[in-house]
């Protein structure tokens, strides 16, 4: 799977953070995700040119800990991004 944002979403992303709205949902959850730390280098990293594995490998690079659990940890993150509609997976 190649992760990338999803169509319906506004995002600003600073050094720091990234703020995310999902427009689709506006009506009944108007409010922005504010993504710090490792949750906001993951978002930056969802582009659409790499796959979940490549993600999950750049933030092993990025931090330190337990490699498969780090592994497992993105794989999750990623699954919620996916469930609030903030993420989609690229056209091949």
């Amino acid at each position: 799977m190649i992760p990338r944002h999803g169509a319906h979403v506004a995002h600003v992303v600073h050094p720091d953070y990234a703020v995310v709205l999902n427009l689709a949902t506006l009506e009944s959850n108007p409010s922005p995700y504010r993504l710090d730390g490792i949750a906001a280098l993951i978002w930056q990293l969802v582009d659409g040119t790499r796959t979940a594995e490549q993600v999950a490998e750049a933030v092993v690079d990025a931090v330190v800990g337990n490699a498969a659990d780090v592994r497992a940890g993105v794989a999750e993150y990623l699954g919620q991004l996916r469930q609030l509609g903030l993420v989609e997976d690229a056209a091949p």
